[in-house]
């Protein structure tokens, strides 16, 4: 029989049981509608509510029957079938009301008032089935609409691999949609329906419309691939409304919108230990390595007005329980909605239910105004490279080069040393890595071609050789003429120990481990922009270090609270320049002279340095020991000294410090005839610049010289008044003028 569309009066619609919800039979099946609301009613030509007599309340375009059940039997196997429900009315109980052939319903506001209150899917066939004996069961696609039946519900334990599309739409007080089982494609689209369970026995407090006490269980479930759309509905006290656990491979997707959430998933006596782990109004996770889950969230609000905390959060992404498994394939996409995202690791819940450890939780919460796109794998990365997220910085490591950073993307702590031995560029994106143990943190090892950049990060812990090292491999040690320079660039990074105790170095500059303190190797440090704070140095040159061959640019760095000082060692080929010594550091520079480095080429220049020390110059392996023991004097030429231009020093104490003569190594540091330590063009509070000598010597040494003996030369005539350090601010400055030609005329400078 063809079926038409018919308007019941306003008169039968106030008479229904349940609201009916404003649809036409074409709306029902495509708009959601706003739960609750009024409806039209959907009956076939020449069929009213007066069609139904003597207690039926379904028909199925040939016959009526008292009960849905009764009609599902007839129609059982019959692709295509058709039931109409008396409007308003009582269609009976159902417990698994099987249907094997595509089906559409329309309750025209009717309702199940008893059993499990379920259309059963591919769950039961032959003998084993209640309905009707011999069912053989799912043969193909089963598309199974439901409109506007009151406390209906869809449930199904797979035994085929059909696909399954359900469509329920404007269902009031509907019930559960749960499929069970990895076989074949769920596909379920839910508009406009409103959750409120009857329980009995239940005592929770909360009362429907019919003064009847509710809990909510598990609304929506599927654990298969498939396409998940609710949108238009309302939840209320709902323990786990939509719940999607992806077990099997393929693709599930999810998207609810439009939808209300209230009260659900709350903390009350009826959560078991193990509900109370991973209940949530939205959850989703994958458990499947092959199979993926991708979650779009528009437009829903949560809402909470009982004093019972809430499980977990509004939206659940994983699985924290005890035992659990974790994959990382879920994504979650977040717009219009205020709420709190919960990301999940297995081992955040005990077997109680109870929290485990807060470690196993990354809490993300949105405003409603902005939209926020996350994963599982995010949530708990601790790097990325691309858009591939890695849970361990070694594999992450392994991904990223030079041209393909690695961006941190949490503070992390490690126990052993993070080795880099290849071309790559590190973004801390503003975290740290802390060591939990003595030792270097990350330790950069150097042969030929080799370009690092490690920018935006913080290193903590204690190493005297620095928690950032640039550490030569072997087979690099005597190459002079590397195809590529090697090359390290650390900016914008900070560097401390991790226990406030000033021990340790930021970033050791070292050579191949030999008795060769000169190798020949070529590389190339760029330290800018960084802050040393809370150690015994900043930047420490080893002795080992090739030191004629590292090429060093250090700028526009801040140390502070440094128990030794700012830069150690021998800086040849250096330029120190734009930094800042703190007073709260011991000494700023100390700057190692050595008999083979005859040129320094090293410029130390528009510092500002307030530390206790200044610039300290000392001997190291400067009088060499002949055969026989006794040492040689090696003096030092204006070659070997660098150039200290424009540095700012606002405390009253010498610029320079010089030791003359190391007791424990006998070497007495001597300059040349006509070589003197230029401190032009400095400004230190107005006056010339000054050096302050010292000798070391132990007990019943009888060797040291007088400091009378070794006081070098100094030339600090030409000096700044101002701190500007302008051109004008120099104490030899006489200014142009015109003459009477009107030709500007410059007078040679001359010391005062």
């Amino acid at each position: 029989m063809r079926t038409t569309k018919k308007l019941l009066s306003l008169l039968l619609a106030l008479c229904m049981v349940v609201s009916l919800l404003p649809a036409t039979a074409l709306a029902v099946e495509s708009e959601a509608q706003s739960p609750g609301a009024q409806t039209q009613v959907v009956l076939p030509d020449g069929i009213t509510s007066e069609s139904f007599k003597d207690g039926d309340t379904v028909y199925d375009g040939t016959n009526f029957h008292k009960t849905m059940m009764d009609a599902l039997k007839a129609v059982a196997g019959k692709e295509g079938a058709v039931l109409y429900c008396l409007p308003g009315a009582d269609v009976g109980a159902m417990t698994h009301g099987h249907v094997c052939a595509s089906l559409t319903v329309y309750g025209n506001g009717a309702y199940v008032s008893g059993g499990e209150n379920d259309f059963e899917v591919d769950t039961y066939k032959g003998a084993a089935c209640a309905n009707h004996k011999d069912c053989p069961g799912l043969k193909q696609t089963l598309n199974i609409t439901i409109n506007d039946l009151g406390c209906s519900g869809v449930w199904g334990q797979r035994t085929s691999a059909h696909t399954i599309n359900i469509v329920m739409n404007n269902c009031e007080n509907a019930d559960r949609v749960y499929l069970t089982g990895t076989t074949g494609v769920h596909n379920i689209t839910i508009n406009g329906n409103t959750y409120i369970y009857p329980a009995s026995g239940s005592n929770t407090g909360h009362k429907n419309e019919k003064n009847e006490d509710v809990t909510g269980g598990c609304a929506i479930y599927s654990n298969a691939a498939g396409e998940i759309k609710i949108d238009g509905c309302k939840f209320d006290y709902v323990k786990a409304p939509i719940n999607m656990n992806h077990k099997s491979a393929g693709k599930q997707s999810v998207t609810v919108s439009n939808t209300t959430f209230t009260n659900c998933a709350l903390l009350n006596t009826l959560i078991t230990n193990d509900e109370k782990s991973y209940i949530s109004p939205i959850r989703v996770l994958a458990t499947n390595e092959s199979g993926s889950s991708a979650l779009q969230v528009d437009n829903c609000t949560f809402e909470y007005t009982d004093s019972e905390p809430k499980a977990n959060g509004d939206i659940l992404i994983g699985d924290g329980r005890a035992g659990a498994t974790i994959n990382s394939n879920v994504t979650v996409a977040i717009s219009k909605t205020a709420a709190e995202v919960q990301f999940q690791a297995p081992g955040y819940h005990n077997a109680d239910g109870n929290i485990a450890n807060e470690s196993c939780v990354a809490t993300m919460k949105t405003e409603g105004t902005d939209t926020v796109d996350a994963s599982l794998t995010e949530a708990f990365a601790v790097a990325q490279v691309g858009n591939k997220y890695f849970d361990t910085l070694n594999a992450a490591i392994e991904e990223a080069s030079k041209d393909s950073p690695l961006v941190l993307l949490k503070d992390i702590t490690v126990s052993n040393p993070i080795q880099i031995d290849k071309s790559i560029t590190i973004n801390g994106n503003g975290h740290s890595i802390t060591r939990t143990t003595n030792g270097m943190v990350m330790n950069v090892l150097y042969q030929d071609g080799i370009d690092v950049t490690i920018t935006n990060l913080t290193l903590k812990g204690n190493n005297p050789g620095g928690l950032l090292e640039w550490t030569m491999q072997k087979d690099y040690k005597e190459n002079d003429n590397p195809t590529v320079t090697p090359k390290l660039t650390v900016e914008q990074c900070t560097f401390s120990s991790n226990d406030g105790k000033k021990t340790g170095a930021g970033i050791g500059l070292w050579g191949y481990q030999s008795n060769d303190w000169f190798n020949k190797a070529k590389s190339e440090v760029v330290i800018n922009n960084c802050t040393f704070d809370t150690l015994s140095a900043g930047i420490y040159y080893n002795e080992e270090a090739p030191l004629l061959n590292l090429k060093s640019t250090v700028t526009h760095n801040r140390f502070c609270n440094l128990s030794w000082t700012g830069i150690a060692g021998i800086p040849a080929n250096a330029e120190i320049a734009y930094n800042t010594f703190e007073s709260s550091c011991h000494g700023a520079i100390q700057y190692l002279l050595n008999e083979k480095q005859k040129t320094t080429n090293t410029s130390i220049h528009d510092n500002v340095i307030d530390s206790v020390v200044g610039i300290e110059f000392m001997p190291y392996h400067l009088n060499e020991h002949n055969q026989n023991g006794n040492a040689k004097t090696v003096e030092v030429t204006k070659d070997m000294l660098p150039s200290i231009k424009r540095n700012i020093r606002n405390t009253d104490t010498n610029l320079v410090k010089v030791v003359a003569y190391r007791a424990h190594s006998d070497e007495t540091l001597k300059l040349a005839e006509n070589t003197a330590i230029d401190l032009t063009e400095n400004y230190t509070q107005g006056k010339a610049p000054t050096i302050e000598t010292v000798v070391q010597t132990a007990t019943g040494d009888n060797t040291a010289p007088t400091v009378d003996k070794v006081t070098p030369a100094i030339k600090n005539d030409v000096y700044y008044e101002a701190d500007t350090m302008k051109p004008e601010d120099l104490n030899t400055y006489v200014p142009t003028y015109t003459g009477p030609s009107g030709y500007a005329v410059k007078t040679e400078v001359g010391a005062h």
